[in-house]
């Protein structure tokens, strides 16, 4: 009981400390819900929607991302289908949609917006958003071969999400787009995510994935000490048996399919 009105109260204080922020002052309508420890969901006017840290900082605009081209394909590359129904914005599981009609099958139940379900699905979808701007903006500096300085707000909402890789800010250091003390602090920040980005599927989904080599150049850097070099080459190890099973059992799922088929 103490729990939840202690989660109450967080909510309150933070729905006090929105209405004096600009882009929140005019609405009469805030509503915050706590999705973990750090993640809170804000409804604004009952439409615009935006993940916050606890310290009122954005992690996600979801509003923004629907608006952007391909959000769809990058959601549905996260597992998931969204759907406008009688105005309302609905998500669902890939799983709960008819390959034929792409609407929800039978008796198919929509995620709870307020979920940590539902932040994850987001969270996957900006992930990959994310991890095409970085290759794809990398790609067009080096060609045109200007580096201008990076924003470092758009940089902590990438890390916040995962979708920054310790090889992105050495290339970001070595073009001098971030100080010596941003890279630094970055670091240790993606020091602490490395080994669960090591056995992170949603990577692989778009060849992104960290590997040996990777990790040997960081190693050989300095950049990670041997005991988490060990435990980040065994994750990469029972990542990559995983997805061999995983492609193993597709195959024998087509081949299945095939034979019905014909």
């Amino acid at each position: 009981m103490e729990e939840k009105n202690s989660e109450n109260n967080k909510e309150m204080q933070l729905e006090n400390l929105l209405k004096k922020h600009k882009e929140f002052s005019s609405s009469k309508n805030i509503k915050v819900t706590k999705v973990n420890d750090n993640i809170f969901f804000v409804e604004k006017n009952w439409i615009w929607n935006v993940y916050i840290d606890k310290d009122c900082k954005p992690i996600i605009n979801i509003s923004a991302m629907r608006n952007q081209n391909g959000f769809k394909e990058k959601m549905y590359l996260a597992g998931f289908r969204e759907l406008s129904i009688n105005g309302n914005y609905h998500l669902y599981s890939i799983t709960d949609i008819d390959s034929k009609t792409w609407n929800p099958i039978k008796w198919a139940k929509y995620i709870d917006s307020r979920s940590f379900q539902y932040y994850k699905a987001w969270e996957s979808a900006i992930l990959f958003d994310s991890r095409i701007f970085v290759k794809n903006s990398q790609q067009r500096l080096s060609d045109t071969n200007e580096f201008p300085e990076i924003s470092l707000k758009l940089l902590d909402n990438q890390v916040k999400i995962w979708a920054v890789k310790i090889e992105d800010i050495e290339l970001y250091h070595r073009n001098k787009q971030i100080s010596e003390n941003v890279f630094n602090g970055l670091l240790t920040i993606l020091k602490s995510k490395i080994l669960l980005q090591c056995s992170d599927l949603r990577f692989v989904y778009i060849n992104q994935q960290i590997t040996k080599k990777e990790l040997d150049w960081y190693f050989a850097r300095k950049r990670i000490n041997k005991d988490l070099y060990d435990k980040c080459i065994e994750s990469v190890f029972i990542r990559d048996r995983i997805v061999e099973e995983m492609r193993k059992i597709n195959n024998v799922t087509q081949e299945y399919l095939k034979n019905i088929r014909n």
